[in-house]
């Protein structure tokens, strides 16, 4: 103990006295370990993370799927009738429900209501801190229940403000009132653990569903009895459903649904890490920074064991002099290893502080929006103390390599032979450099293809004008004016487009804010649905003018589209040439999915195509339907401001408040809603443009640290060739050579790297291939001219070496 204590004291002066090295070494780990620490963290919350209930393994989730393999819905009724089957001790009917405004005691905040069925408490285990749960006497499911919730603990700190008399108070959705029965205790929130459920209600109570439309759930959440296997319970219900479906679906239901409902297939999974939409939108992006950071890692190891042999080097002389004096080769390999290990943890305690301010900057590409998202993304305290070991175990590795070259062979004992171990360690060094340039080559490659689709995503012709524009999102006041009126949006349009400064104003359901990709059909009456997919966005007549979508045919919507009309669209020319090659489609009637208001449509004018929120789909499909036949549900005002939007975004509160129907949730310039679109990869290119920059910079001290190790040992030779007359400007320009000629071998090694690496990147790229020759060359070149810089300093000191002093050193 006392030998080991001695090698950490001595480990310790070489590292004060060379505090540049300590320093480059614990920066290159920290970022390296910080990084994958905060990634990893990340992916484990989205992907990993289980529910905060008791045996969350043992949740099961049952769903119904259509041919395309698209999640549908199960009739809540059902739920009695599976729990008759005896296979579970548990069946809870869930449906995530909506954000709405719920009014507490006058004072409107924003929910998101989930409804279920009345053991679902029993099934997640979970029971109220304050009150009592939901019951089947709550939610009979086949007639409306109990006008009764329950909130979570974050909805009740919220709008109870904590207060213990929240139970038996009421709350108003549309002017609904439902009593507050009971608390959840903190940390849950449903199973959606992106923004989970603030409010828990029984089917079809605190928003009633509409008259043709009966309330479904999402899925069925049960608990088998043992010994019953998932295989078991899906080959059951596959056979059973038929059977499930008659007894639960009233046979006065509309025969489309039905019709759909029975060509629906089940699908059983557990679902212990719940429902996330961030996983969907962010996983991939996460999952591609792993082998990202994880290369960042390698880079920092090769490079830290080229500084390391390049150290050995420097430190030959004490090393055969420690062996001549009797000093056991274990003893100075253990005392290398103790350095290695120090210099390791003080990165490893760096990485600590890099990897909670990197998983801050990567949660804030994450669009949280209006309802907290109840995800914890911080490393862990057990990840962040595991740094450590890792830190250590890595830092012993990058040592080993060196420790074990400076004792090999006899002729490290014996000073005049020293070169040996030099040379070896020095072409060592320059083989691993060759290898880390080539990483990181394809790692500038990559960086550089996310930056350009980035680019090209926030560039592309979006077919609509943004600049000027403002979104405003709208929500229903909880006891503001109630039922239809169809004056409401022309007068509100007529009303805001007088104010000062607004030039125009209209209305729609999905722009600018769409992000998902066509998923409904859109067939010619009379015809099989094909594969023409499209969107549906109900607009007013004002919107194309406001946005710039021109009329390309025929007609657009007007307010004299009533429901008391014939049903008409408009559609986008995309969908136009995809229903009809020659386009022409005016006066044909369609079926838009499988909606009433949606079937036997007369399309009735054709206008540009244009984005409805996603970059992405610049030319996405359209279908138009006006808002008297197709109403809104929660629609986004888009008004044209003349000039500075504080003022007008006031004018709008104003109107909006005196007509008393809606509030703006959120107002934003729509080009801000455009930037923000594609999270997903700014987060990758944003990564990637630090991965890459650090890869460059791992290159330039890796081509530094070589040739000023080259010179220090060539410093005779040097000595000789400048005593017999060589120009010092040749002697630099042989320097600078050599660093070109290490760069260009890295690059020779990278290339093939990058071209076989960066297409895995195809499905993320947008406008750009991942075999783009511009961006190879370019990153080619750059790393020419890095070769030529890192040589800058090693050049000019072979130049100033002092031929007398040189050939007196030896």
């Amino acid at each position: 103990m006392d030998a080991i204590a001695w090698d950490i004291r001595y480990a310790l002066r070489h590292v004060r006295r060379a505090p540049a090295f300590a320093a480059a070494v614990a920066v290159t780990l920290g970022l390296g370990i910080g990084a994958n620490t905060a990634i990893l963290s990340m992916l484990s919350a989205l992907l990993w993370q289980r529910l905060p209930i008791p045996n969350p393994d043992g949740l099961i989730a049952i769903t119904s799927q259509d041919a395309r393999g698209r999640d549908r819905y199960i009739p809540f009724p059902a739920v009695p009738e599976v729990t008759r089957l005896g296979m579970f001790d548990g069946v809870c009917g869930y449906n995530g429900g909506a954000v709405v405004t719920l009014d507490v005691d006058g004072v409107p905040s924003q929910a998101v209501v989930g409804f279920v069925s009345g053991q679902c408490f029993e099934v997640f285990g979970v029971l109220p801190s304050l009150g009592r749960p939901l019951t089947d006497n709550d939610a009979p499911l086949v007639t409306p229940g109990n006008r009764v919730v329950v909130i979570s603990d974050r909805y009740w700190r919220k709008a109870f403000h904590g207060e213990v008399s929240a139970v038996g108070r009421i709350v108003a959705a549309d002017g609904v009132e439902a009593e507050v029965v009971g608390v959840l205790p903190p940390g849950f929130a449903g199973l959606h653990v992106d923004a989970g459920i603030d409010v828990f209600a029984p089917p079809d109570t605190l928003i009633p569903a509409r008259a043709d439309r009966r309330p479904v759930a999402n899925q069925l959440l049960v608990r088998a009895r043992a010994p019953v296997t998932i295989a078991e319970i899906q080959a059951e219900m596959t056979t059973r459903w038929p059977s499930l479906l008659t007894a639960s679906v009233p046979p006065s239901s509309d025969p489309q649904e039905g019709a759909d409902l029975w060509g629906d297939r089940l699908h059983v999974a557990p679902i212990a890490t719940g429902i996330s939409s961030y996983r969907l939108n962010y996983v991939p992006a996460l999952r591609m920074s792993v082998g990202l950071t994880g290369t960042l890692l390698l880079l920092a190891c090769i490079n830290l064991g080229g500084l390391m042999l390049t150290r050995l080097s420097a430190r030959r002389s004490e090393v055969a002099v420690r062996l001549a004096l009797g000093g056991s080769r274990r003893r100075v390999v253990r005392q290398l290893l103790i350095e290695g290990a120090i210099l390791s943890s003080i990165g490893a305690l760096l990485a600590i502080p890099v990897s909670l301010v990197l998983t801050s900057a990567l949660t804030s590409f994450l669009p949280i929006g209006a309802a907290a998202t109840t995800v914890s993304f911080a490393p862990t305290p057990s990840m962040l103390v595991g740094t450590m070991p890792i830190g250590t175990i890595v830092g012993m590795a990058i040592a080993a390599l060196p420790a074990w070259l400076s004792t090999r062979g006899r002729e490290s004992m014996q000073l005049g032979s020293t070169r040996t171990v030099a040379r070896a360690a020095g072409g060592l060094a320059r083989v691993m450099l060759v290898v880390q340039i080539g990483l990181s080559v394809s790692v500038v490659v990559g960086a550089v293809l996310l930056l350009r689709s980035l680019y090209g995503l926030q560039h592309v012709d979006l077919g609509v004008r943004t600049d000027g524009l403002l979104d405003v999102k709208l929500m229903t006041i909880p006891n503001g004016a109630k039922g239809p009126d169809p004056t409401y949006f022309p007068r509100l349009i007529e009303r805001l487009a007088s104010e000062p400064g607004v030039r125009s104003v209209g209305v729609s359901q999905v722009f600018p804010r769409l992000v998902l990709a066509p998923a409904a059909t859109v067939a010619f009456v009379g015809d099989a649905p094909g594969d023409v997919r499209a969107l549906s966005d109900t607009a007013s007549p004002e919107f194309f003018d406001v946005v710039g979508i021109p009329l390309l045919r025929g007609r657009l919507l007007s307010w004299q589209d009533t429901p008391e009309t014939r049903r008409v669209a408009v559609v986008s020319e995309s969908l136009a040439k995809a229903l009809r090659p020659d386009g022409d489609v005016v006066d044909r009637r369609v079926n838009f999915g499988t909606f009433r208001d949606s079937q036997d449509v007369v399309i009735v004018g054709i206008v540009g195509d244009a984005s409805a929120g996603n970059p992405r789909l610049p030319r996405v499909p359209m279908m138009y339907l006006p808002p008297l036949q197709r109403p809104f549900s929660s629609p986004n005002v888009i008004v044209a401001a003349a000039g500075d939007s504080g003022p007008v975004s006031a004018s709008v509160r104003r109107v909006l408040t005196e007509e008393n129907r809606h509030f703006a949730l959120e107002i934003v310039p729509v080009a801000e809603v455009f930037r923000r679109a594609p999270a997903g990869e700014r987060m990758s290119a944003t990564l990637a443009a630090a991965a890459g920059g650090f890869a460059l910079l791992l290159a330039v001290i890796g081509i530094h640290a070589t040739l000023a190790y080259s010179v220090s040992q060539r410093r005779r030779e040097i000595g000789v060739r400048l005593a017999i007359g060589a120009d010092p400007r040749q002697v630099a320009a042989s320097v600078r050579w050599d660093g070109f000629r290490i760069a260009a071998a890295g690059v020779a090694v990278g290339l093939p790297l990058a071209w076989a690496g960066t297409r895995l990147l195809r499905a993320t790229l947008f406008g750009v291939s991942p075999t783009d020759p511009v961006t190879f060359l370019a990153v080619a070149f750059s790393f020419g001219v890095l070769g030529a810089l890192g040589a800058v300093v090693p050049s000019w000191r072979a130049a100033a070496v002092d031929p007398g002093t040189a050939l007196k050193a030896d």
